[in-house]
């Protein structure tokens, strides 16, 4: 028996089951601080922000967010850490991140009290009022537009009332 394979193999799962245990978070409720610390996605730089950047702070200047991700997801994997930089940039201060299972569930039901049918999904609240949710997938290739249209209608729908 070949016993350097056989190390080398052992070697090779033990490292890959080690980087799954450091980059794993449960589902369920997660703090920015404690998803931002815990995962393994970096936050990913859009382009052309610069241009509406102030409207955006403006915007959500007393706003907070949920998203509901799922590890697993490969729409999470791409527009989760664009959303991680937004949240840094624009200084949004209470974002809540819940990790849902391949069933789009968690412990607590989350998902379930929200609607999620598809991850990720990012709702933006104002007042406690849930004023843009963004499911999947923007429609344009960028988020803080997408994130932008939403929250302007919002407010001039709120300027009618």
């Amino acid at each position: 028996m070949d016993y350097s394979r056989w190390f080398l193999t052992f070697l090779l799962c033990f490292s890959i089951q080690s980087i799954i245990a450091q980059n794993s978070l449960s589902t369920g409720k997660h703090s920015s601080q404690a998803f931002h610390d815990s995962i393994h996605w970096k936050p990913k730089k859009e382009r052309h922000i610069h241009k509406y950047l102030s409207s955006l702070k403006a915007a959500t200047q007393n706003s907070h967010a949920t998203v509901f991700l799922g590890t697993w997801c490969s729409d999470s994997e791409k527009w989760v850490p664009r959303f991680m930089y937004l949240e840094n940039i624009m200084g949004l201060k209470n974002v809540t991140y819940i990790l849902l299972d391949e069933n789009k569930s968690d412990p607590e039901g989350y998902g379930l009290q929200a609607g999620i049918t598809h991850v990720p999904t990012f709702i933006l609240f104002q007042d406690s009022i849930e004023v843009a949710r963004i499911v999947e997938t923007p429609t344009s290739d960028r988020l803080y537009l997408e994130m932008l249209g939403k929250l302007q209608v919002f407010s001039k729908d709120a300027l009618r009332d």
